[in-house]
């Protein structure tokens, strides 16, 4: 494997991207290994999801259906946001398996020489509760979010306003702030965990001082002008990263999505997977996990990467490692 110092150095938004993907390509197959497991339970539990909950409550809802009891429409979105939270908890614990993986690959020597040494077994227990925690956090942040919405309605409603064209103008305003302010909540998440597999993959830490730690690598900033913002650095990438991922993931669904359409019921506009034939629709889900599972560690082992990189400038990883490799040669 290669020295440490001669690969970890202080990295520009361009040279992480293309350090990511070169050291993705170079061991896609034990990535792909890696995540597999997760995909698949993952994409099983989704379709149970919509197979089982969501196309039958549509059915019902739909002008031939029987209307749709209220009470049974709030169990299934009861029953959906918890199955959808199981997923995400197996995606997170997949994006840990796939970190720990990737650290000896981005660090170009054994992981025994990383300060500290990458923590022995699964973190089960630290990532199911940092998942928690995150969950609770996005649950607190979204609700927050809604406050200036309410009293921007509840300022409408006692000012009497009326009119077609100002209900309209208002809707859209409420409807807008709404939606910024949600897309605002989530992305502060998402930034102030991004962290959080690599932390729970590469460090031995309680739960409170992980949840402490993914905070303070992506605080502040690392250098002078806007660039040297790390939130905004993080902005930048996961955005650019997201979007040529969710391309893939839109390419990858085009068969399933083809065959819906062939095989549509009459007269129906609604898509289902339950009108495919299964000798059809196997492979085409086969397919769709494939993809996940070879391009989904691609933006972990970006994250991986960008660990890496704000330990090397804040931390001097890169000297740790070369001492760590002095010491043991001697």
């Amino acid at each position: 494997m290669t020295s440490p110092t001669s690969t970890l150095r202080p990295l520009g938004i361009g040279e992480l991207m293309d350090r990511s993907v070169r050291v993705w390509r170079a061991h896609l197959w034990p990535l792909t290994r890696a995540m597999l497991p997760y995909a698949l339970v993952g994409h099983v539990l989704l379709q149970v999801l919509v197979s089982g909950l969501l196309e039958p409550q549509l059915a019902a809802l739909s002008p031939d259906g029987s209307g749709g009891d209220p009470l049974v429409l709030l169990g299934t979105l009861a029953s959906m946001a918890g199955g959808f939270c199981l997923y995400g908890l197996v995606t997170w614990m997949g994006y840990v398996a796939v970190s720990r993986s990737g650290l000896p690959m981005v660090l170009g020597s054994d992981a025994a020489g990383l300060p500290g040494e990458l923590p022995r077994g699964f973190p089960l227990a630290r990532a199911a509760g940092l998942y928690a925690i995150v969950l609770a956090v996005l649950a607190l942040v979204m609700a927050l979010s809604f406050l200036p919405v309410v009293g921007l309605a509840f300022g409408a409603a006692m000012l009497n306003v009326s009119g077609s064209f100002a209900t309209l103008a208002l809707t859209v305003a409420i409807v807008g702030v709404s939606m910024l302010l949600m897309l605002g909540a989530m992305l502060w998440v998402m930034l102030r965990f991004l962290f959080a597999p690599q932390v729970l993959a590469a460090e031995q830490l309680g739960l409170w001082r992980t949840v402490r730690r993914t905070g303070s690598l992506i605080s502040g900033r690392i250098g002078p002008g806007w660039m040297g913002l790390v939130g905004l650095r993080a902005t930048i990438l996961v955005t650019v990263m997201g979007a040529v991922l969710s391309s893939v993931q839109l390419l990858a669904s085009m068969p399933m999505i083809g065959l819906q359409l062939a095989f549509r019921e009459a007269g129906s506009g609604r898509l289902s997977s339950e009108t495919v034939p299964w000798a059809l629709r196997l492979p085409a889900e086969v397919v769709q996990i494939l993809s996940q599972s070879a391009t989904g560690p691609l933006f972990v082992l970006f994250c991986v990467v960008f660990y890496v990189d704000m330990r090397v400038r804040r931390e001097g990883l890169d000297l740790e490692l070369e001492l760590a490799r002095t010491k043991a040669a001697a």
